[in-house]
């Protein structure tokens, strides 16, 4: 495994980022923490190790450099610095809540932010704006108003954040923040911990705690950005500003740290990122004491924020007695030398200390912490357990959380006495089972396809590349709050219902009264009355009013190891989906790993010694209809709304089918008499859920390869968030000069989401049937829900970067779009490379697809292709099904009923690419740089053409309405008009810009699986929670119920005190009398 991740990094260090090295990189990192610094001076000093020049403010001495880092000190006045150095002081003499600690950060807010803005206006931070530079990065520290300096100097902005993403940072990128099952910093979880019905409470409220104190906060930081910036000119407001951020890193590990959750493709995780591979040379006193531990060291930092003479004396002396009583050596960080706590021959006492090389010394049996997010960080790194002793802000939650995992244990600073520290360091060092704990938390944390050296520094290039990386920002940062919350639209559903309601009423209620008969008029009028006077009607349309908002309501809520034995299970219809699963299935085998692959189809795969085919055909009755429904795609012009009924109507064929393919006697002898031990399952999807029953049979993990973009269905496979307000559906076109969706799009995407919601209720019902069918003998089988929340990954054949839309994704949605695409083509058959090479004036590929057959169409369509592309000067190479019955004979055109599609849109001669517009052709013309011209049949396709003529890569007929004319203009258009050309070609470089291939991504995420044993820590938290506990529905009626209660309570209080002081009162009659 280290040798493909060196490979894998040898050749991203040598094929990408060159053009960008040399960049000249402004760093402002105005924090007051050299725990901070320390993680901002890694990143610089990596960027600086690969060839960039950087420039770096700072308000203190950090203590990692480089030769090639230009430093600006602008240290804090000594009032400044005797102010904060009070504060933390008073925060270790007492025990600090969240509420507390807020509360002092609020009070002392005003030295810790002045400082940060009088540095902007320090002469020595004033001359960086002589330099021109090309990016910065901004330490975050409730500085936003700095970001005006970005916008003077006109460079795009990076982000540095020292903790994982929250709500506090995710704005900046659009990230969403999930109350439900992401913890705040403050909520403490363990290893895997899911938050029941009290930590979801406590969740709720800090989180409102922690956005109350910055809408306050944000007010002040407004003031001081128009205070510095204001006066110039035509300058962005900093709501722009926080709008238009490049990208931010957090120092964060979520796939081994958790908790996992959906992120925005501008968040970059750089968790340990002032990790070393190799520890450097310890300094020799320290290295002597160590080496001389003959029953193991501990390692006592609390931070560099905290002075140890700021706590307490007593508290010190008990921890010297403890420790200096000890078996083992103790190294204690302790600043002032001249008056340390005691003298004792197992312990050292220094001022600074190199705190990851220490931690990386074999002899550190225990690490005394603060519980800082660096140092734990550090010891979970170098599997060294831990007894924590938190003092104040995210330190606490570090330390509960930690303990819960099993690293280590906890002691409240303030509560500490001789007997409970020295029980709580015997524990840590005498059972073994926190440092087995912490040992195999360190594989997990350092398992990752790119160090956090090797992210920042590919991350950074590529915003210097694309100028700021403008097309990762996410939808939701340029929306209002009414569009964010699709609120407009809610509104606007709901008038409309209401009104629909209100004219069937009044339609009713007038047909009523002209049917009634003139003889009966009295009689039913006073019948009309009655009913409408007696309390049993006016109940009964009371409760028809209810339901029908309960209704409307309702509606919108809605809202491994090297030669592993690993089987794919494809019984797709589709030639086109066999192509993506099968490039997979090729890597798998070309890695190493055994591969057996049962197909319904058979697929274009070359022989290969480690794959094994097993055939379970289609019946030739299936076949029949399959084709049939294919067919009647080429009819009339097919929406995707249709396209959806058609499938809907044919869903029995699919999934009986499907099922039939289960039954299959060569596909029941591997899951029923294995002769096999499988170790990982690969299902293609095609709504064909019921089928994971096959990996829990065999009791092994299961990947799901899809070959389409994200959508609702398969989202809800991992748990991603599918928000209709700013992800649009596969049949939403949104042009690539808008920011988000407009009120229209939002309307047309919250109609397609409710269409494919309702879609899926029923296609879940359908499945669990099959799913028992086939499965539900075997009481020991989970039932079909526990196996479809337990899949270990999901590989889209998408790449969001390039493709859009941005969304938030969570860890198990890997994407691999553009598999099939080779890094080097095979080489044509020799008749059709003789007939591309000599095609001096270009040649055009003709293809619609494997799904549907060109003598499908009606047949004057194909005549009208024929004519004009027989009268090119270009050469026409067209895949057709029937050689027999060709449209017509010209010697610019080759027929053939199989090509090698990306092999021929590889060739430099290959000039437009004729395309149904399915994802693999579009994709895969995209990799290579080919203008196309579509004409979309069904499904997604509409939707695919839209989105390649938004973008500009080519044109789009409608094959209903097609004329010679018409056809001839367009491909002229694409053929000689070079910007087409121009921005596929730009695209391509975009898409093949990526830290792994599609290819090293499937490898190394299914070994990952493998290695991890299904990888179980990756999946989102909301898979397991019910509807009501994923959108906090009983919190928020609790949070009712109890204010409800409190109202009447106080109403009561209030007229009890009325009641008691009203006779007190005087009446009016004796005031006026007096």
């Amino acid at each position: 495994m280290a040798t493909l991740r060196l490979s894998v990094v040898g050749l991203c260090l040598l094929l990408i980022a060159l053009p960008a090295r040399g960049a000249n990189i402004l760093g402002l990192f105005s924090s007051h923490s050299q725990s901070h610094l320390i993680l901002h001076m890694s990143m610089i000093k990596a960027l600086a190790e690969s060839g960039h020049n950087v420039t770096v403010v700072t308000m203190m001495k950090p203590t990692i450099m480089h030769e090639d880092i230009h430093l600006i000190v602008v240290p804090l006045t000594d009032e400044q610095e005797h102010i904060l150095e009070g504060q933390m002081k008073e925060m270790a003499g007492q025990k600090n809540s969240l509420l507390s600690t807020m509360i002092r950060l609020m009070s002392g807010m005003s030295v810790m932010i002045e400082s940060q803005f009088q540095l902007l206006s320090d002469p020595r931070f004033q001359r960086i704006y002589e330099t021109k530079f090309d990016l910065m990065f901004m330490g975050y520290f409730i500085n936003d108003f700095q970001l005006g300096v970005a916008a003077k100097l006109k460079v795009p902005v990076i982000i540095s954040w020292m903790q994982a993403p929250a709500s506090i940072i995710n704005t900046y990128v659009g990230n969403p923040t999930e109350i439900s099952y992401v913890p705040n910093i403050q909520t403490a979880l363990g290893q895997g911990e899911q938050m029941g019905f009290a930590k979801r409470l406590e969740n709720l409220s800090k989180e409102l705690l922690v956005r109350a104190m910055m809408l306050i906060l944000d007010r002040r930081l407004d003031r001081f950005y128009e205070t510095q910036f204001g006066e110039e000119p035509n300058f962005p407001t900093l709501a722009e500003m926080k709008r238009n951020v490049s990208m931010l890193f957090t120092n964060s590990h979520l796939i081994s740290e958790g908790a996992i959750r959906p992120l925005v493709p501008a968040i970059v995780e750089i968790g340990g990122i002032q990790l070393k591979e190799q520890p450097d040379p310890l300094p020799e006193d320290i290295a002597k004491f160590l080496e001389a531990s003959q029953h193991g060291a501990i390692l006592l930092c609390l931070g560099s924020n905290i002075k140890s003479t700021a706590v307490k004396p007593e508290l010190i002396q008990a921890m010297f007695k403890v420790l200096s009583s000890l078996r083992q050596n103790v190294i204690w960080k302790w600043e002032d030398l001249d008056n340390t706590p005691g003298k004792s021959a197992n312990i050292l006492y220094k001022k600074w200390l190199p705190q990851p090389d220490i931690l990386a010394h074999p002899k550190i049996k225990l690490f005394i912490t603060h519980a800082g997010k660096g140092g734990i960080t550090e010891a979970r790194y170098h599997g060294v357990p831990m007894v924590a002793l938190p003092i104040f802000g995210d330190q606490p939650a570090n330390a509960d959380s930690m303990e819960k995992s099993g690293y280590g244990l906890s002691q409240d600073l303030l509560m500490l006495n001789e007997e409970n520290f020295r029980a709580k360091i015997e524990e840590v060092i005498g059972n073994e089972k926190y440092a087995r704990a912490i040992k195999s938390f360190s594989k997990l944390y350092r398992d990752r396809p790119l160090t956090a050296k090797q992210s920042v520094v590919y991350w950074t290039d590529y915003v210097l590349r694309y100028n700021g990386a403008v097309h990762l920002q996410s939808p939701a940062v340029h929306m209002s709050t009414l569009a964010y919350f699709n609120i407009d639209v809610y509104a606007a559903v709901l008038a409309a219902l209401t009104l629909v309601v209100l004219l069937t009423w009044l339609a009713l209620r007038f047909t009523y009264r002209k049917l009634c008969r003139k003889s009966q008029k009295v009689k039913r009028h006073a019948l009309f009355i009655q009913l409408r006077s007696s309390p049993q009607a006016n109940m009964s349309r009371t409760k028809l009013q209810l339901a029908a908002y309960a209704i409307i309501l309702l509606v919108l809520s809605c809202r491994p190891t090297d030669g592993a034995n690993i089987l794919g299970l494809f019984s797709t219809f589709s030639p086109s989906h066999l192509v993506v699963h099968m490039a997979m299935m090729r890597t798998l085998a070309d890695r190493g790993h055994n591969v057996t692959i049962v197909s319904a189809m058979k697929p274009k795969l070359a022989p290969h010694e480690n794959i094994t085919l097993i055939m379970a055909p289609f019946s030739e009755e299936t076949l029949a209809e399959v084709n049939q429904f294919m067919e009647s795609s080429t009819k009339d012009k097919v929406s995707m709304i249709a396209t959806i009924y058609r499938m809907l109507m044919k869903t029995a064929v699919m999934l009986d089918s499907q099922y039939k393919f289960l039954l299959h006697p060569n596909v029941r002898a591997i899951y029923e008499r294995p002769q096999t031990k499988f170790d990982l399952l690969f299902l293609g999807f095609i709504f064909n859920d019921y089928q994971l029953g096959v990996a829990a049979k065999l009791g092994i993990p299961a990947v799901i390869s899809w070959v389409g973009v994200p959508f609702m269905h398969i989202d809800d496979e991992v748990g991603n968030i599918y928000d209709p307000a700013y992800v649009p559906n596969f049949n939403v076109c949104v042009d690539s000069s808008q920011r988000a969706m407009n009120f229209g799009q939002r309307l047309k995407n919250y109609f397609t989401w409710v269409i494919l919601k309702s879609s899926a209720i029923i296609l879940d019902r359908r499945m669990v049937n099959y799913y028992n069918r086939a499965f539900g003998a075997d009481l020991q089988m989970p039932s079909y829900w526990e196996v479809r929340r337990n899949i270990s990954l999901l590989f889209y054949n998408y790449h969001s970067h390039s493709e859009g839309p941005i969304r938030p994704t969570v860890p198990q949605s890997i994407e691999v779009g553009g598999v099939q695409n080779k890094e080097q083509p095979d080489p044509l058959p020799s008749e059709l490379a003789e007939f591309l090479d000599n095609a001096k004036d270009g040649a055009i590929f003709f293809s619609l697809g494997t799904n549907v057959k060109s003598g499908y169409f009606p047949p004057h369509v194909m005549e009208t292709f024929f004519k004009v592309l027989s009268s090119l000067p270009l050469r026409v190479i067209w895949k057709w099904d029937d050689l027999q019955h060709t449209p017509g004979n010209a010697s610019n055109i080759y027929y053939h009923n199989w090509l090698p599609q990306d092999d021929i849109l590889a060739h430099p001669n290959t000039k437009l690419f004729i395309t149904h517009a399915g994802k693999g052709g579009i994709a895969e013309a995209q990799y290579h740089g080919v203008p196309m011209v579509a004409m979309p049949i069904f499904g997604d396709q509409p939707s695919n053409a839209d989105n390649m003529v938004s973008a500009g890569f080519g044109l789009s007929v409608d094959w209903t309405t097609l004329t010679e004319a018409s056809l001839a203009q367009t491909l002229n258009e694409v053929l000689q008009n070079s910007s087409y050309r121009e921005k596929v070609r730009s695209f391509s470089a975009l898409y093949r810009d990526r830290p792994l291939t599609a290819r090293q991504s499937v490898v190394y995420w299914t070994e990952y699986v493998l290695r991890h044993k299904g990888a179980h820590h990756l999946q989102n938290p909301a898979l397991h929670l019910d509807f009501v506990a994923r959108h906090n529905l009983d919190l928020y009626a609790c949070l009712l119920i109890l204010l409800a209660v409190s109202v009447t309570i106080l109403k009561l209080l209030l007229r009890c005190i009325w009641q008691t002081l009203r006779p007190l009162a005087p009446s009016k009659d004796k005031v006026k009398t007096q």
